[in-house]
């Protein structure tokens, strides 16, 4: 197996980790602020250490590249929709 490929892989591994933790936080304390921005943060690192196992999926690496980028765009809106929705709940 490529090193590149595991590495990506493990990285990936520890970012969904984070993401999960990112989102059991917000359940936990919705009054204490993370900070705006946090989910396009994580969800765009997500979608970053995507493209070199989409390239190995695709056999191209234009299509990898550019199914990360969706990927991490489409986790990056959803993190803060869903960060603004649980904000939106508490003021109300």
């Amino acid at each position: 197996m490529d090193m590149l490929l595991l590495f990506s892989v493990i990285i990936m591994a520890l970012l969904i980790l984070n993401t999960i933790v990112l989102i059991m936080r917000i359940r936990a304390a919705p009054d204490k602020p993370i900070g705006k921005g946090i989910g396009l943060v994580l969800g765009l690192a997500i979608g970053l250490t995507l493209w070199i196992p989409l390239t190995y999926l695709f056999g191209n690496q234009t299509a990898g590249i550019i199914a990360g980028s969706i990927t991490g765009i489409i986790l990056a809106i959803g993190l803060e929709l869903y960060s603004a929705q649980v904000r939106k709940r508490l003021e109300s």
